[in-house]
This record gives structure tokens, C-alpha cells and sequence, in this order.
């Protein structure tokens, strides 16, 4: 994370270290997988942007296309 967002951040009281309670400044990747019975992704939606989401319409599918086999 570049210094500048840094400051920003801890100006703000949301340091990411007192968050995360180590001294990274890494934040999550939020995902959303769908596994098989047989261990198996049959779908992996990663996005950094956490206001990009996966369209309930994609998952639902992908949840019936197990449901059927």
C-alpha cells in the first residue's frame, strides 16, 4: 500500500496493523467459490475491487448445475 494511503488511513484511526493486530498493511480479496462433491472449483469469482460482486444470477446457476449432477 503506498505511504500516502498509509497516512491517510492512520490519520483516520484506520490503521490496517491495529486492525489486522500484526504490521502488515495487506487487506483482504474477497472470493466466493463454488466446490464440487468431488473436491472440485466449478466456480471462482476473486475480485480486489470489493464493490465488484459476483452476479447472484452466476452462482445460483452454478449451484443448480450441482444440484443436477
Amino acid at each position: 500500500m503506498p505511504q500516502e494511503l498509509r497516512d491517510a488511513l492512520s490519520s483516520s484511526n484506520k490503521a490496517l496493523p491495529s486492525i489486522n493486530g500484526d504490521a502488515s498493511w495487506e487487506l483482504p480479496v474477497p472470493a466466493t467459490y463454488v466446490i464440487t462433491p468431488n473436491q472440485r472449483i466449478s466456480l471462482a469469482f476473486i475480485e480486489v475491487d470489493y464493490r465488484q460482486r459476483l452476479a447472484p444470477q452466476r452462482l445460483l446457476a452454478a449451484l443448480q448445475e450441482q444440484a443436477v449432477t
